[in-house]
């Protein structure tokens, strides 16, 4: 392949979102499409390393698991919410702090932004190899 032309095999997000928990960590939502004219959905985890490199998570939601998903996913919270943690003000955490670098992104993102993702971060869905320091989990 040409250095700088993309493989177009891999996944363009079509939709991405994205939010910064802490100075080393930050959540990403990309749908990205499936070769079935569907979409799936990839939750990454990106973690800063002291050395300046990434850490990555990921997980991939299909169609058919996201209802349940989200339904277990609200149980769970809800559950730590009123039972665990009652006292605890979750409301707080609404509005993100000034300053902060929690942002929408368009349709396959910015190039000219900096993306920790940006170290050959498409992958395919499941059959893909993982790179060093990248899980994926799939429920």
């Amino acid at each position: 392949m040409e250095k700088g032309k993309k493989d177009s095999s891999k996944a363009e997000s079509v939709f991405t979102r994205r939010f910064r928990a802490g100075r080393r960590r930050t959540y990403f939502f990309d749908v990205r499409p499936a070769k079935s004219n569907d979409y799936f959905l990839v939750i990454t985890e990106s973690k800063k390393r002291p050395d300046a490199t990434y850490e990555r998570y990921k997980i991939f939601l299909y169609k058919e698991d996201l209802k349940k998903f989200l339904q277990t996913f609200n149980e769970t919270f809800e559950h730590m919410r009123t039972q665990l943690m009652p006292d605890f003000d979750f409301d707080a955490y609404d509005e993100p702090a000034a300053g902060s670098n929690d942002e929408e992104r368009p349709a396959g993102g910015n190039a000219d932004a900096p993306d920790e993702r940006s170290q050959s971060e498409e992958e395919p869905p499941p059959s893909s190899q993982h790179s060093e320091g990248e899980e994926e989990l799939r429920w």
